[in-house]
């Protein structure tokens, strides 16, 4: 594993990104659901945190999720992860 560093002075403080989808019925009770996750690993490859519907923010709360979205109808994307870049911990 490489170690990532940014400039202090960096332009890019935060990240997002998401997930948009549109549920398509072939007749009966058919539904979609995709899931937008943000996995947070320490610099020797251990999961140590992740956000998602189910947890929304990671400890230190660096990276935040938008909550859960089961039905695809939001305009623009359903599901967004917001990471601040300057809040991650060196570990990660």
């Amino acid at each position: 594993m490489g170690e990532r560093s940014l400039p202090k002075t960096s332009l890019f403080c935060q990240v997002k990104f998401g997930v948009a989808w549109s549920e398509k019925s072939q007749g009966g009770n058919d539904t979609t659901d995709s899931d937008a996750s943000c996995l947070v690993f320490d610099n020797t490859a251990n999961l140590i945190d992740a956000s998602f519907f189910g947890n929304l923010v990671t400890r230190g709360g660096f990276c935040l999720h938008s909550g859960d979205n089961r039905t695809g109808s939001a305009r623009g994307d359903d599901e967004t992860i917001i990471a601040y870049l300057d809040k991650v911990p060196k570990n990660v």
